[in-house]
């Protein structure tokens, strides 16, 4: 495999993984900033436990490639299955992602070998 690609396959989903925790910890930060009331704890406790749930499982999917394919899966399909009302954008900002990052983890799984050759 050439070089290129395996840094591709290993690095793709933890870059994306963070820049998706960004965006979610991003949308915290604007309900902070948008309802400086009691709008902001509930706005809070909606988004802050899942930007800690996809911290830890980057932390330790850096190493395990199939924790990163198992937590970010499992955020998108709770995404799917209980959040309604939202545009075909925001659903894919918000389920596309993580599901990209799930299979860029699972290809890194499958094909570790060849990747850190």
């Amino acid at each position: 495999m050439k070089d290129i690609l395996k840094m591709i396959l290993y690095g793709a989903p933890r870059i994306l993984g963070v820049l998706f925790v960004f965006q979610i910890s991003e949308a915290a930060l604007s309900i902070l900033l948008a309802y400086p009331s009691l709008d902001l704890l509930i706005g809070l406790l909606m988004k802050i436990p899942w930007s800690i749930f996809l911290i830890f499982i980057l932390v330790f999917a850096w190493r395990w490639e199939w924790i990163g394919t198992l937590g970010f899966g499992a955020y998108a399909f709770w995404y799917l299955a209980f959040v309604h009302g939202s545009d075909a954008g925001t659903f894919l900002a918000m389920a596309g992602l993580p599901v990209m990052t799930a299979l860029l983890f699972f290809i890194g799984f499958t094909f570790k070998k060849d990747i850190l050759e």
